[in-house]
C-alpha cells in the first residue's frame, strides 16, 4: 500500500486532460472507452466545474482523478455525476480514499454539499462492496433508468 503522503492531490489544468483521458480508459477498459471519447467527458467536467476535478499524481505521474458537478437540491447541494477513476495497477493503495476526502470536503467547504449522488457497476463486488465499506449505499429510493434514443422517440409516436 502507498502511504497516504506520497500521494499528491490538485485541481486539474487543461493541460493534463490528455495524459488523465488515458488514465481514464486504462480504468474502464479500451473496448468500452476511446481515448477521443474519455477526453470529451474530462473536458465537459474542466469546462463546467474546474474547482469539483481534482487529480491524483505520485512521483508526478497521474494515476487517477475524481471529478463531479454540484447540483442545487430542495435539501441542500448535491455531489452529482460523480466520476471516481484510479489506474488498475495502483488498486487498493489509497488513492481512491485519499481522492474522496479531498473532493468531499471541498464540497463541503466551498459548496455546502450534503448529499453524494453516484453511479456504479451492480454486477461486479468492485466497487460496489468499497463504496459500502465509506458509507455509499444503492439508495432505496431511486432507481437508475436509461433508454435507447432512437427507440424512445419510435414509441412517444405510438
Amino acid at each position: 500500500m502507498i502511504m497516504e503522503n506520497k500521494i499528491k492531490v490538485s485541481t486539474i489544468k487543461i493541460s493534463q486532460i490528455n495524459k488523465l483521458a488515458k488514465v481514464y480508459v486504462k480504468a474502464f477498459g479500451k473496448e468500452a472507452w476511446s481515448l477521443k471519447q474519455a477526453e470529451k467527458l474530462l473536458n465537459l467536467y474542466f469546462n463546467r466545474q474546474p474547482d469539483m476535478f481534482l487529480i491524483a499524481s505520485i512521483n508526478g505521474d497521474l494515476v487517477g482523478g475524481f471529478c463531479c458537478l454540484i447540483k442545487p437540491w430542495w435539501d441542500g447541494n448535491h455531489l452529482v455525476e460523480t466520476e471516481l477513476f484510479v489506474d488498475p495497477k495502483f488498486h487498493k493503495t489509497g488513492i481512491g480514499r485519499v481522492l474522496f476526502k479531498s473532493l468531499l470536503a471541498r464540497a463541503q467547504k466551498n459548496h455546502k454539499a450534503v448529499i453524494l449522488e453516484g453511479i456504479t457497476f451492480a454486477k461486479t463486488a468492485f466497487p460496489l462492496n468499497w463504496y459500502k465499506k465509506i458509507g455509499i449505499y444503492p439508495t432505496k429510493e431511486l432507481v437508475f433508468i436509461d433508454g435507447k434514443v432512437d427507440l424512445i422517440l419510435k414509441k412517444l409516436e405510438c
